[in-house]
């Protein structure tokens, strides 16, 4: 394990505010930010010198929104419902689809400090009332993308939901997406994080983290078949959570990892509560690249994005307390 490079906080948000995930919006290049909050999506301008939040969608029916990806360009998935706790009240689970495509007045406005002429048009596309965690959410390849899976924390199933017709149903299921039993002392989320990769040839697999059973993994994918697992390969796992000392424990006394990005080479980078992001490789092996120790850095780090160059990783956190004093969520921009 070494340690940290360098972390720059780009805005934090008042307390109580918990940024759940983010995505980059290449046409702009801002990001675009979920929280447990409210209804709304966030954009932030990460090369501003004063970054700052502008509301730029609203998820109408939710209280609180958890994954976003784009499925197409300027069109992003998103799924909400009635926040509560460590999930959403039951049969209150919804995905849209998010378009922004209608949101610039014209090309020059691109370069403008806020270049949303108007908010995105938003579509209730699906609701989910089986699941009570739809948590990250990843966009198969193109021309696949219109196809999402999506992580259900709770009962431990990675669902597929086609944002073109609308239909629902699970890719695919196992213990290793699965929380713990109740008389266990992790947090209760199993599958949190989930993410694509290719190689570069047509291989894909589908990256994801398990929170409870505290370990990140990878498993062979067919984009052709809907994101359905490829026969007969087992699911890898790449990494468990560091030793003793290396993250400190956050809310509830867990150490926990939630969402990640991906680079071009298959390397993961992992947030984990409550205050690091690793770095884990295609080979197993991983490192601190932010916060860890007693660093303060990062407070309760949630998800993260590759910048469009590869060279830095956009972090968000769901705030936590330091020293007696509440802070609230980040967006951190961490070289790498």
């Amino acid at each position: 394990m070494s340690s940290p490079t360098l972390a720059r906080e780009l805005y934090a948000f008042p307390a109580g505010t918990f940024i759940e995930n983010l995505a980059l919006h290449p046409r702009t290049s801002h990001l675009l930010l979920t929280t447990f909050a409210g209804p709304d999506i966030y954009a932030l301008d990460p090369s501003s010198s004063t970054p700052a939040p502008t509301p730029v969608a609203t998820c109408p029916g939710s209280t609180g929104l958890t994954g976003i990806s784009a499925i197409a360009p300027d069109i992003y998935a998103v799924t909400g419902g009635i926040h509560i706790g460590f999930g959403f009240e039951e049969g209150s689970m919804r995905v849209y689809v998010v378009d922004f495509s209608s949101s610039f007045s014209d090309a020059s406005s691109e370069s403008a400090a806020s270049p949303y002429a108007a908010k995105a048009v938003v579509k209730e596309i699906a609701q989910v009332p089986a699941s009570r965690c739809l948590n990250g959410l990843a966009a198969l390849p193109a021309p696949y993308s219109h196809v999402v899976l999506s992580g259900d924390s709770i009962a431990g199933k990675m669902y597929r939901i086609d944002t073109r017709s609308g239909a629902v149903d699970v890719a695919f299921s196992g213990d290793f997406l699965e929380p713990l039993g109740a008389e266990s002392k992790a947090v209760p989320l199993g599958v949190n994080g989930v993410k694509m990769w290719g190689d570069g040839s047509e291989k894909w697999w589908c990256y994801f983290t398990n929170s409870a059973r505290g370990t990140v993994c990878r498993v062979r994918i067919d984009p052709a078949q809907q994101g359905s697992r490829v026969e007969g390969e087992e699911v890898e796992i790449l990494a468990r959570l560091p030793g003793e000392g290396v993250v400190k424990a956050g809310f509830g006394g867990w150490t926990a990892h939630d969402d990640l990005a991906v680079d071009r080479e298959g390397n993961a980078y992992v947030t984990v509560h409550g205050n690091a992001v690793v770095r884990v490789k295609t080979n197993g092996e991983q490192e601190v690249v932010a916060g860890g120790g007693e660093s303060t850095v990062l407070k309760e780090p949630t998800s993260a994005v590759m910048a469009g160059d590869g060279k830095s990783i956009f972090v968000s956190t769901g705030g936590s307390m330091v020293e007696g004093e509440s802070y609230g969520g980040q967006v951190v921009e961490v070289k790498i």
